[in-house]
Order: structure tokens, then C-alpha cells, then sequence
């Protein structure tokens, strides 16, 4: 991509002597991508660096000012015990932190057997289905009883 200034007029048409951006084309639209992201972190980046009222975070934390000023706010708001959203300050710290992984980890795992077992089930219901809809299609044929009950009521 070009760094050249491109003026358009009030209507968006590029002024005389102004020279149009490459078309994007799925060669380089990716490459357009990355840079527009990148553009935006960019900004984000700085305009949340701008709003660090404390100097002493951007004198010890540079670019990353912001997150510091992000981290105090959410440790003031974990550590107010009347706050109800103090455990999502706290949850929010330890993940950030790197110490909420440990729960991940307790997470159950998918095991082969669980799956095996999930799809022998299903295979049971599918046949019991089945069969039911079978059932209701055809009625069952009268067996003996229900013969008596019939000759009983025609007399």
C-alpha cells in the first residue's frame, strides 16, 4: 500500500492530479485488512494513552499506560467489598493476570468413552423412534381378547 494522500472532493470523486488507491482485489485484500486493524489499534492505543490522568502511569508504562490505569480501577473496584460487581473486577484481574488458567484446566475433558456412550444412546433413541412411528402407522393386529369383546358386543 501507498502512503500518498489522496483528496477527494465534497462528492468523494478524487481531485485533478490526484492519483486513485490499487483496486482491492483478493491478492491484496488482506493486506489492506492488516493495515486498517493495525490503524485502528493505533488509534485506540493513543487515544486511551490521552486520557491517562495520572502521569506517573505514562512515565513508568509508556504505550501501555491505559492498561495500567484500566488494572487500578478494576483493583479499587474488586477490593470494595459492598460493590457487587467486586467478583467480576477480581475474575477479571486474575484472568488478565494469568492466574484464572488453573480453573480452565479443571474443566472435564471430552473422553472417547463419554462420546462412544452419547452416540450409542442416540442410536437407541433413533431406533425407539422408529419403532413408535411404525406402531402409529399401522395399529396392532386384534389379539384374542379384543376378538371376545367384539363377538360379546354383536350379540
Amino acid at each position: 500500500m501507498s502512503d500518498a494522500v489522496i483528496v477527494r472532493d465534497s462528492r468523494g470523486r478524487f481531485l485533478p492530479g490526484t492519483k486513485p488507491p490499487k483496486p482491492i482485489t483478493t491478492e491484496n485484500t488482506l493486506a489492506f485488512h492488516r493495515a486498517r486493524q493495525e490503524q485502528k489499534r493505533a488509534v485506540v492505543a493513543q487515544a486511551a494513552n490521552d486520557a491517562v490522568e495520572n502521569g506517573e502511569l505514562t512515565t513508568k508504562h509508556g504505550d501501555l499506560a491505559f492498561v495500567a490505569a484500566i488494572t487500578q480501577t478494576a483493583m479499587l473496584k474488586a477490593t470494595t467489598p459492598d460493590d457487587p460487581k467486586a467478583i467480576d473486577a477480581a475474575r477479571f484481574l486474575l484472568q488478565e493476570a494469568g492466574l484464572a488458567e488453573a480453573k480452565q484446566a479443571e474443566q472435564p475433558v471430552l473422553r472417547a468413552d463419554n462420546v462412544t456412550l452419547n452416540v450409542l444412546v442416540a442410536d437407541v433413541a433413533r431406533e425407539l423412534v422408529q419403532e413408535l412411528a411404525a406402531q402409529a402407522a399401522c395399529p396392532p393386529a386384534p389379539t384374542q381378547a379384543d376378538s371376545r369383546q367384539t363377538d360379546d358386543r354383536e350379540e
